[in-house]
């Protein structure tokens, strides 16, 4: 119901529809008018153009539109071809409208009035009665998608009775009131389902009946659409509900029938049982409580059928929560549940006396709790599975305690046994001895906590003394031995090796006040080679001799810098290397800690010094090597170059000349590798003063210089041939001046930092010449270019290039508008002398935005561009809305005549309506001219697709309409039905599975409209495979089928339950199978044609057994038929069922008989058996 859409589009068809009124200010008709007159005033055939640009040509009568004629609009936005009447659309006429739209019937007064057709732009049309410009009376109106309305109209919207169908199967039959379902109505939906009822506003609203095609039925009340207020809902397998209703569920006070007797009462919320409600089940249990969601949740009551009962809280069905939990036999249960099992905190009390109470899991004890034994025992910690497990107490009844681990209800590993006596031991318990790790606390105070071995301290352990001192290390034989850490009471620390008691070997002794000592020991004294940390900083790496530094030795000082050499007594003296943080380096004998006189000097860099010092700095002559490859040979003063000095430089260069603190100053000359040299004046290391310079190439500058930059009056010449004279600033052409190039053109001008900036001319020398404004070297401003073809560009420029607004004149073109980059950019007008004509946007030279071209023959385009080419969206149309053959167009609409929507590069690319010469439409998405994406593909022979294309072919999900009334929804590839998907036939037969090809292949399910249901294999449209078919009247095959029949392994359940299993050919049995009746019987054999044939085993519900030959269904040949009942034995030949031929016969009483049989005789006597056939379908016959 598309009314937003329908809407829009007719109020587009008043408007543009409306009287069409003349101007009257015309004055000369010679000049705006050719054709007949009488008494001054047009009458006859004439063609007059109005001074807005609309053109009528054709009938006028008394000044006036009458008659036949052509009424064009300026903008060709609207085309009337018909009858007029005094000024006004009258009579039989056809309006065209830009972009598709058509209306063609009658008119009265400039209004739509009678009979006619209106065509909307995206393939809706409208056929019927008109009245006032509206749609009045009977009508059809055809949506794009297939849908359709047939019916009453009142006010251009539907009113009374109508038939609606959307194009996708839904169809409403009923009363209509202002464009909406209002009244009685039925709605067959799609998908079978049929309501019959009230409507109000376009839903079902009031009383209704609702049948589902799956066999439910709802009667009851709705609103706005959905089953809501009091109703009866029955479904098809039996179970009802009589209730109230809210948003298509059942909602509020109801009861629910099952089909088996079960029965519940009370709330419902959102179609579950939700609430207070009461449930009783056939077989005598009961729930009374609270609902939610359809289950049992929140507090509740539940009586088993064996006398249990349990009041609590339920979640999800079952019980969850707090609940109390009462046996038949006393026992008695309150705590939580959880998935219907005893879980978490709860107290079980036992009808003996003893009681537990704590942690649950999955209905046993598990966690932590308290059992108290009937005998006075408690046990109070964890538990596993129903044993103490973990850790635990349990007091005894005589006072002993234990406290620690368990394992499987046994004392075992960590734990603490306290006896009567005091004595307290703490450690790992196995057998009953003290082995191992643990401590023991003695009544004077001391503590070892360590291992033991027979009851000594033995391996590690920790001895803290009642003086405060403390050893942690190794034992022997309860003596100090190996390595051990002895914490003094005075604060000091040992840690390293023992013997009996003593420092000996390595170790490491810490200090109070932060001293660290760390090597070798002999008789508790420093002695050997050892490192001492100082509290400072300072690290001593060496030699010692009774705990002094003495012979060599490395001092680190805190502050980075470090001593390599001798000592005596603790001093440094004699020949030594001192080295400092910052990678310098003084090599000599050191006196008064200073270097004086002659030294080398070196550091990380590479840097070098060799000369003469003082106070440790450089004074007098000296040669200094950098790192860098640079040298400097001069004079010195406290570590600067002053005076005179050469400096050469890696790269080859050289200064000559003064120095001052380490800088060139006063007259010197420069060098550089690649040639330049400057010699004059210099000042603090730059040229500053008169100065001649020569640069490498050959040019060469003769003038002032400031701070190592050419500034002043100067003239250069260059070594290309080039000459500026003038102003400069910072090495730059800056002011007034004349560049003459070496080519011989020539700029006379303003310059700003070496470029031409400002008023100037430039003359080329190929004639063209540019007068105008620049910037930075380049044309910016407004100027006028001179090409020397005659062309000339007057506006405005940017970096050089035609930028803003200007004019280009050439002999076959002319532009006028925006520009950017030398190229068309922005709004312009262009015209070429054979008469096209753009008028829009443009952008780097070509069509780009919004524009219109309209080329010589009238065809025009009007939309969006990209690149020259037409992207985005727009609307073609040919003159006269006829396509000229004359004219390729670029390949367009070769099958058409018309398109809207979007493109890309000259094609159809996006969402787009296209209307076919043959009447077809397609109304979608496209990809480079192919249908590509989502789309409706409307046939003039009355089909519809809906759905995915590519590459202009039906690809993906789509619904297909047929038109001989079948229905598709699935999967398309290449065009054709492939994949997963649904036909609904026009004679109610459905078919949803796979197909290829346009034929069912592979998996699907068939319903036959006879109410037969087949799900399984097919291939090439035939059942082939394994397959399940259900038939109508209840029985069921499912097997092997080949071309469509049953073939090869199958079992078949008829409807009264009689059931075979065994070998199908041509779909009746033929091959082994077994077959059972209902009233028990067995038969296990061979078939044929659908008949027992060949060897088989006949066992009768009664116990009588056949076991033999069989021939067209009956037993024929030699055979072995048991009679229990009169405990008779037969083996022989049968035909038709009976004894027939040799054969022996014996009973219970002891008589036999062996011979000859004919029809059930022997030797003249009648021997009469009664059997009975049951057939496949339960039928019985007596034989």
């Amino acid at each position: 119901m598309k009314a937003f859409c329908i809407l829009s589009l007719l109020l587009l068809s008043v408007l543009v529809s409306q009287n069409y009124n003349p101007p009257k200010d015309i004055v000369q008709y010679g000049f705006n008018y050719n054709g007949g007159l009488e008494n001054g005033k047009r009458h006859g055939n004439g063609k007059f153009v109005y001074s807005n640009g609309d053109t009528y040509d054709g009938n006028w009568l008394n000044d006036k539109m009458h008659g036949e004629g052509t009424l064009t609009f300026n903008n060709d936005s609207h085309t009337y071809i018909g009858t007029f009447e005094n000024d006004h659309f009258n009579g039989w006429g056809i309006l065209y409208i830009i972009g598709g739209e058509k209306y063609e019937g009658e008119w009265l007064k400039g209004e739509k009035h009678g009979e006619g057709t209106y065509f909307y732009p995206f393939g809706n049309s409208y056929i019927g009665e008109w009245k006032n410009n509206k749609k009045d009376g009977l009508g059809t109106y055809i949506y794009p998608f297939g849908g359709k309305y047939i019916g009453n109209w009142i006010n251009d919207k539907k009113h009374g009775h109508g038939v609606s169908s959307d194009g996708k199967g839904n169809i409403y039959d009923g009363e209509f009131q202002s464009g909406e379902m209002n009244g009685f109505g039925s709605y067959t939906f799609k998908s079978g389902n049929i309501y019959k009822g009230d409507f109000v506003d376009g839903k079902k609203h009031g009383k209704g009946i609702f049948n589902y095609l799956n066999g439910d039925q709802y009667e009851g009340e709705f609103v706005n659409g959905n089953m809501e207020g009091n109703g009866i809902y029955k479904f098809f397998n039996g179970n009802e509900y009589h209730g109230q209703w809210k948003d298509d569920k059942s909602h509020g006070k109801g009861t629910y029938i099952f089909k088996n007797g079960n029965k519940y009462v009370g709330e419902f919320i959102n179609g579950k049982e939700d609430g207070n409600g009461v449930f009783t089940y056939t077989n005598g249990e009961k729930y009374e409580g609270e609902y939610k969601k359809g289950q049992r949740s929140g507090l509740g009551i539940f009586t088993f059928k064996n006398g249990n009962t349990y009041e609590g809280e339920f979640w999800d069905g079952v019980k969850n929560g707090i609940g109390t939990f009462k046996y038949p036999n006393g026992n008695l249960y309150e705590g939580e549940w959880k998935d219907d099992l005893r879980h978490g905190q709860g107290t079980f009390i036992y009808e003996s006396g003893a009681s537990y109470s704590g942690q649950w899991e999955n209905g046993l004890i598990h966690g932590y709790g308290i059992y108290n034994y009937e005998n006075g025992d408690k046990y109070e910690g964890d538990f596993d599975i129903g044993k103490m497990h973990g850790w635990g107490s349990y007091n005894f009844i005589n006072g002993n305690e234990y406290h620690g681990q368990w394992e499987s209800d046994k004392m075992e590993g960590e734990g603490i046994y306290t006896s009567s006596s005091g004595n307290n031991y703490e450690g790992y318990f196995s057998d009953g001895r003290l082995n191992g790790h643990g401590s023991f606390r003695s009544y004077l105070g001391e503590t070892y906590v360590g291992e033991w071995l027979e009851g000594k301290m033995h391996g590690h352990g920790l001895y803290i003394f009642t003086n405060g001192s403390r050893y942690e290390g190794e034992w022997k034989e309860d003596k100090r031995t190996g390595y051990g850490i002895y914490n003094y009471a005075n604060g000091n620390v040992y840690e390293g090796s023992f013997l009996n008691g003593k420092r000996n070997g390595e170790g490491k002794y810490e200090i109070l006040n932060g001293d660290i000592y760390n090597g070798e020991w002999k008789n508790d004294k420093m002695d050997g080679y050892g490192n001492y940390n100082y509290t400072n900083g300072d690290i001593y790496l060496g030699d010692w001799v009774q705990g002094m530094k003495e012979g060599q030795g490395i001092l680190s000082y805190s502050d980075g810098k470090k001593y390599k050499g001798s000592f005596v007594r603790g001093e440094l003296e004699g020949q030594g290397m001192m080295s400092y943080i910052d990678g310098r380096t003084y090599e000599g004998v050191w006196t008064g800690d200073a270097m004086n006189g002659y030294g080398v000097f070196y550091d990380l860099d590479g840097n070098s010094y060799k000369g003469e010092w003082k106070n440790s700095q450089f004074y007098g002559e000296g040669i200094y090597n950098y790192a860098n490859g640079d040298i400097y040979e001069g004079g010195w003063v406290n570590g600067k170059r002053d005076g005179n000095g050469k400096f050469n430089t890696v790269y080859g260069d050289e200064y000559i000349g003064q120095w001052h603190e380490n800088l060139k100053e006063g007259d010197g000359i420069f060098i550089s590798s690649n040639l330049e040299k400057y010699e004059g004046k210099w000042f603090k290391d730059k040229r500053n003063g008169l100065g001649l310079q020569t640069y490498p190439n050959g040019s060469n500058y003769l003038g002032n210089w400031e701070n190592d930059q050419i500034n002043g009056q100067g003239k250069m010449i260059y070594a290309s041939g080039s000459v500026y004279e003038g102003e400069w600033k910072n090495s730059l052409r800056y002011g007034t001046g004349i560049y003459t190039y070496s080519d011989g053109g020539k700029y006379e001008g303003e310059w700003v930092d070496n470029q031409r900036y400002g008023k100037g001319k430039h003359s080329f020398v190929n004639g063209e010449f540019y007068d105008g404004d620049w910037l930075k070297g380049v044309m910016q401003g407004i100027g006028i270019y001179n090409y020397s073809n005659g062309d000339i560009y007057d506006g405005e420029w940017i970096d050089g290039q035609k930028n803003g607004r200007g004019t280009f004149v050439s002999s076959e073109t002319k532009y006028s508008g925006y520009w950017k980059n030398g190229q068309k950019n922005g709004k312009g007008t262009f015209t070429n002398e054979k008469g096209d004509k753009y008028v829009g946007e443009w952008k780097g030279d070509k069509k780009h935005g919004e524009g219109t071209f309209t080329d010589y023959l009238g065809h025009r385009y009007s939309g969006y561009w990209k690149n020259g080419k037409r992207e985005g969206e727009g609307t073609y149309i040919f003159a006269g809305n006829k396509k000229d053959k004359k004219i390729d167009a670029e390949n367009l609409f070769i099958n058409g005549n018309r398109y809207v929507g979007n493109w890309k590069e000259d094609k159809f690319n996006g969402r787009g309506s296209f209307k076919y010469l043959n009447g077809d439409t397609y109304e979608g998405e496209w990809l480079m001219d192919r249908r590509n994406g989502r789309g409706i593909l409307i046939s003039n022979n009355g089909e519809h697709y809906e759905g995915e294309w590519k590459d202009d072919k039906k690809n993906g999900f789509g619904e297909m309409d047929f038109k001989n009334g079948n229905r598709y929804e699935g999967k398309w590839k290449n065009g054709k039905m492939e994949g997963q998907g649904k036909i609904l036939y026009a004679n109610g037969e459905t078919f949803e599975g796979n197909w290829l090809a346009n034929k069912k292949h592979g998996e699907g399910i068939y319903i036959y409209k006879n109410g037969d249901r087949y799900t399984g294999s097919w291939y090439q449209n035939v059942k082939m495979g394994e397959g399940h078919q259900s038939y109508k009247n209840g029985d069921i095959y499912k097997g092997k089928w080949k071309d469509g029949i049953k073939d090869g392994f199958g079992i078949y359940t008829d409807s009264k339950g009689n059931i075979f299993k065994g070998d199908w050919e041509n779909d009746m049995r033929n091959g082994r199978g077994s077959y059972s009746n209902s009233i028990g019987d067995i038969y296990e054999g061979d078939w044929k044609n659908d008949l027992k044939h060949g060897k088989g085993i006949l066992k009768y519900a009664n116990g009588d057994t056949y076991e033999g030959a069989w021939y067209n269904g009956k037993k024929e040949g030699f055979g072995n038929a048991t009679f229990i009942i009169d405990d008779v034995i037969y083996k022989g030949n049968f035909k038709n069922n009976i004894f027939h031929g040799k054969g022996t016969y014996s009973n219970s009483i002891g008589d036999t008989y062996e011979g000859d049989w004919k029809f059930g005789k022997k030797d003249g006597k009648v021997f009469f058996i009664l059997l009975l056939e049951i057939d496949m379908k339960g039928h019985g016959r007596m034989i």
